[in-house]
């Protein structure tokens, strides 16, 4: 997972893999769940720890349909 993809890191291609995870399984391993990792404006409700859910795959769909979104509405 990337865990935070946001317009700035969002290019031809998405860079900045600084907070990524590779996933062994389908649930991904939270180290530190007090702490937030991403841009808070595009993380997922999962990143939040606002859901009882656990972060998959599903969390970058969530931000890139977000940051889809707000770039689609600057016109």
């Amino acid at each position: 997972m990337h865990k935070d993809i946001n317009p700035a890191t969002l290019q031809l291609k998405i860079i900045d893999f600084g907070l990524s995870t590779v996933l062994s399984s389908e649930n991904a391993l939270v180290l530190n769940p007090n702490v937030l990792e991403g841009t808070l404006v595009y993380i997922s409700p999962e990143q939040t720890g606002r859901m009882n859910r656990a972060m998959d795959y599903r969390t970058d769909f969530y931000s890139l349909g977000d940051v889809s979104l707000s770039l689609a509405s600057l016109g």
